[in-house]
């Protein structure tokens, strides 16, 4: 991505921060999906897939999604989103996805081994 996103990732309530922002994210374009419920595929749910056929200015980039700020708004307002969602405003037309060492959701099946001190 060539611009620096600006981070949406309340401590709280996606949707009631995304309803108390609705100017700012209505105002942009282009609003990246990166994670949905834990999943870093968001375009691969049926939701969004439905979602990207339906809404005019609307790709799927890396498996993750873009959508107009007007939408992310009308989604949020209907709870759409639950706290496990990661989101970017961004300045410019997302080319590709957000890279995987940019996530700010743990991975859905964390893959950790811990060794034991004797």
């Amino acid at each position: 991505m060539e611009d620096l996103p600006i981070v949406l990732h309340p401590r709280g309530d996606i949707s009631q921060y995304l309803e108390m922002r609705a100017k700012l994210v209505s105002a942009s374009p282009f609003v990246l999906l990166s994670c949905l419920d834990s999943s870093r595929d968001p375009a691969s749910l049926i939701t969004i897939r439905k979602l990207l056929e339906n809404t005019n200015g609307s790709y799927e980039v890396d498996g993750q999604a873009v959508f107009p700020g007007g939408k992310i708004v009308e989604l949020a307002v209907s709870r759409f989103f639950n706290g496990f969602d990661e989101m970017w405003i961004c300045n410019s037309k997302p080319t590709s996805g957000l890279p995987d060492r940019a996530s700010l959701v743990g991975p859905l099946t964390p893959n950790i081994s811990i060794s034991m001190a004797p």
